[in-house]
């Protein structure tokens, strides 16, 4: 019989293929609580053959979430579409940032879950920007030192960002505070990133959670659909570049590993196992139900 992390790994590939897996779980309520721990809910519901459950009340509590997804996908897409109407109106330049990039690269974008939705404006735009959203009914909640809070009326968060740096990326602020010398040209006020930049700020950002929360399965699986997406149209020597410069081509080598072994490309060591079984403990933001995000 699989280990429930087999069967969450199998899950994964059958997902991406548009297929079905038929499994036996000898602890279905762990395996349960892997997936939704792990925001895996969206991307792996259709994969699963609803008869590989002998509890059907498990199966019916992921249908509830896949529901739940689809609906909260729905929902950001539009706000996505308002906000970068709005802020093009007043002539603003903005840049959507993570899980609202992430999500239209997979194959149906409630593949992937997303908390907030993170929206970058220039500083000197930010007072502005504020204005346009608390004009449009965006109610403020709370702020950082980098991006304050607003919720539209169905409770979907926005986060506005002046800047990309947080007080735990201090090492990478050489490259991070340049990030609007990374857009790409030729595009309006909707603003899209060079994906080789793109890249490091992402890997950036998971070295953030995983030293102060965790990350979870889904925020390497980002890294693996990301790549498959730009990394023939990357600069490689700039790419490089921006690696060496955050400290941070040894990480980008290591998340190719885990990828690997998740796609069952290569088979996994101990030292391997190791790691992703934390990661998957961990869940999404470090926020698994028995993690302490404290010790990571």
């Amino acid at each position: 019989m699989m280990t429930n992390k087999e069967i969450l790994f199998n899950l994964i590939q059958k997902s991406f293929k548009n297929e079905v897996f038929l499994f036996e779980s000898s602890d279905e309520r762990a395996l349960l609580q892997m997936i939704i721990e792990n925001g895996l809910v969206g991307l792996i519901f259709k994969a699963i053959d609803k008869s590989s459950f002998k509890h059907e009340n498990y199966y019916l509590r992921l249908k509830s979430s896949f529901n739940e997804y689809i609906s909260k996908d729905i929902r950001q897409t539009h706000y996505i579409n308002e906000l970068s109407r709005l802020f093009s109106n007043e002539s603003i330049d903005h840049v959507f940032l993570k899980g609202a990039v992430l999500k239209i690269l997979y194959p149906n974008s409630y593949m992937r879950g997303m908390g907030d939705i993170d929206l970058l404006v220039r500083l000197a735009d930010f007072e502005s920007s504020k204005k346009i959203l608390e004009s449009n009914d965006y109610k403020y909640l709370s702020a950082t030192s980098h991006h304050h809070v607003y919720e539209t009326i169905d409770h979907i968060s926005i986060e506005l960002h002046q800047s990309i740096i947080s007080i735990v990326d201090y090492e990478n602020d050489i490259l991070l505070k340049e990030v609007w010398s990374y857009v790409e040209d030729g595009l309006d006020y909707y603003k899209r990133l060079k994906p080789e930049f793109e890249y490091v700020y992402l890997l950036t950002h998971l070295i953030r959670h995983i030293r102060t929360s965790g990350i979870g399965i889904r925020s390497i699986i980002d890294i693996y659909v990301y790549l498959d997406a730009y990394y023939e149209k990357m600069d490689k020597t700039l790419l490089k570049e921006l690696l060496n410069l955050t400290h941070s081509l040894v990480f980008h080598q290591k998340v190719q590993r885990i990828n690997d072994i998740i796609f069952g490309n290569i088979k996994s060591e101990k030292k391997d196992d190791d790691v992703i079984d934390y990661l998957i403990f961990s869940g999404i933001h470090g926020k698994g139900t028995k993690h302490d995000p404290y010790i990571t």
